[in-house]
């Protein structure tokens, strides 16, 4: 914010009363530790943490991890969740995680700021996403249908051991192929409003950095620049998990689908136009991917006894143990999932539709556990 002040010469000058935020030394770009001296009158900031220590302490992946999308490496870039929950709702936020362990898509203790469930992105990536839902990112059509299968396949073992009398609990894991190997795709849902008046989206080669400039081309699709509909597309991409600290940290594919899918059923349910072929293919299969991830068998038959299928189809006892992602069941003794003094009642009922909405929106906006019902 600007304020006024008089030179000891009498002479008015404009200034501020905020101080630049610190900025933390990034060994790997060889960028300095950034401290910032006193504000010119002399004074203390606005904002007096910004000549604190430098406190990353909201921050679960490195900055130095490029932007997904584009690898663009910046100071700026944004940490961002593809579920979450609203801002400050610390409550709903451990009832969507446990809904999630529940699924069976995620470890047994995850929660909404898990590393797999973020990344970097480019602010205006992180704007156009999560704010404007402009854009959208979903897996490949090749991944989908990868994992749709390993999913069916754990829907088809679940049904069969129901209908043997035998309890079941899904285990997805993170060490499958299925999840190492995933590639991504980037929807413009308004392509118009994302990059106008032929707008460059700069993606840099992992390589040696060197970046290729996208387009809008008049199909809506993003496309190398001069984009026309004969242009290349931007190719699926692959994420980049060396700056994550352990292989349980890289990104859940199954969370970026079911954040898709959240735009794609608000796309559909609002009439705006259809999008060209591809695109069209990529949101029928993500929205087949998630039915398969919500799926519910036919037939329930109580029963003490528990299976795990990691153990049963000759995977190792450690992922049935809990070295995976999601292998061990969400109802084990020793994993306490509900909240203290909670009740985990009001949302139990909730239906697939009201749980998707809870969780994200193109403005961020949450509806309430009231609204729901």
């Amino acid at each position: 914010m600007s304020i006024l002040l008089k030179s000891e010469a009498g002479h008015r000058y404009i200034s501020t009363s905020l101080n630049a935020s610190n900025l933390r030394a990034i060994p790997a770009w060889n960028a300095p530790e950034i401290r910032r001296g006193p504000l010119s009158n002399g004074g203390s900031s606005a904002v007096p943490s910004t000549n604190g220590p430098i406190d990353d302490a909201g921050r679960k992946i490195a900055r130095e991890e490029p932007s997904f999308i584009t690898n663009g490496a910046s100071y700026v870039n944004r940490q961002t969740h593809w579920i979450d929950a609203a801002q400050g709702n610390e409550r709903l936020a451990k009832r969507i995680a446990k809904h999630l362990v529940e699924l069976g898509v995620v470890n047994v203790w995850f929660k909404l700021n898990d590393p797999s469930n973020l990344v970097n992105l480019d602010p205006m990536l992180h704007s156009a996403m999560n704010k404007f839902a402009m854009i959208a990112v979903t897996p490949s059509l090749e991944s989908l249908d990868e994992l749709t299968r390993l999913l069916i396949g754990e829907n088809q073992v679940w049904q069969q051991l129901l209908d043997r009398g035998t309890d079941y609990i899904r285990l997805f894991s993170v060490m499958r192929s299925a999840f190492e190997n995933t590639t991504y795709e980037l929807i413009i849902l308004h392509p118009t409003h994302f990059l106008p008046r032929q707008t460059v989206l700069p993606v840099y080669s992992e390589t040696d950095g060197t970046p290729t400039l996208y387009q809008v081309a008049p199909d809506g699709v993003l496309r190398q620049s001069p984009a026309t509909v004969e242009s290349p597309r931007l190719p699926p991409f692959s994420f980049n998990s060396r700056y994550r600290g352990g292989k349980f940290d890289s990104l859940n594919p199954l969370l970026v689908a079911m954040a898709a899918q959240i735009k794609f059923r608000r796309y559909e349910r609002s009439g705006w136009p259809p999008l060209e072929e591809h695109t069209r293919l990529l949101m029928d299969r993500t929205a087949a991917l998630v039915a398969a991830i919500y799926w519910k068998p036919a037939l329930r038959v109580h029963s003490t006894t528990r299976i795990s299928h990691a153990t049963q189809s000759g995977e190792t006892d450690e992922l049935a143990a809990g070295a995976g992602d999601s292998t061990r069941s969400s109802r084990s003794k020793d994993v306490p999932l509900e909240d203290e003094g909670s009740d985990s009642s009001d949302y139990d009922e909730i239906t697939m539709d009201q749980m998707m909405d809870m969780m994200s929106g193109p403005n961020g906006e949450m509806l309430s556990l009231a609204a729901a019902r």
